[in-house]
């Protein structure tokens, strides 16, 4: 890759004891937070990091109220802390992404970053669990992600 980030998620890595961990020929890496998976991309043109993680299935029952929910989270960035909430019909799932530029990028920074992204996603899989019935833990996760690392 060549980016600011390269060196940062290196550094990261090592402090998570993964030596070696690095972005893909795509500027790909996902990493995975207990049963949270973290995908992680750089683009170099923008120099832009984005995160994003699938925060449960659409509900086939949801009402009114429950898309209200995450519409208001969405407005100003309210209850997203500057990400956003969206979904993807075709594939059944909502997601969290978040978006900011890397330049000026701190290992320190980056985990906090992290940080906070692992605990929204956390927060909003509850609130999307609420919306349907119990689906196992293993079933959530789809193994859609197999190479990423957990930490």
């Amino acid at each position: 890759m060549g980016t600011e980030m390269d060196a940062i998620l290196k550094e990261f890595g090592t402090s998570l004891g993964f030596d070696g961990l690095e972005f893909d020929e795509y500027g790909y890496c996902c990493l995975f937070f207990d049963d949270i998976v973290v995908n992680i991309e750089v683009n170099e043109k923008s120099e832009q990091l984005f995160l994003y993680a699938n925060i449960g299935d659409i509900p086939a029952d949801a009402d009114k109220a429950f898309y209200e929910t995450l519409l208001e989270a969405n407005f100003l960035f309210r209850g997203t802390s500057g990400g956003a909430i969206g979904m993807d019909k075709s594939a059944g799932i909502i997601s969290l992404a978040w978006q900011g530029p890397y330049k000026d990028m701190t290992c320190v920074r980056f985990e906090k970053i992290i940080e906070n992204f692992v605990n929204l996603t956390e927060h909003w899989r509850s609130v999307v669990a609420e919306a349907r019935p119990e689906v196992p833990s293993d079933a959530q996760s789809g193994g859609m992600f197999p190479e990423g690392i957990r930490a």
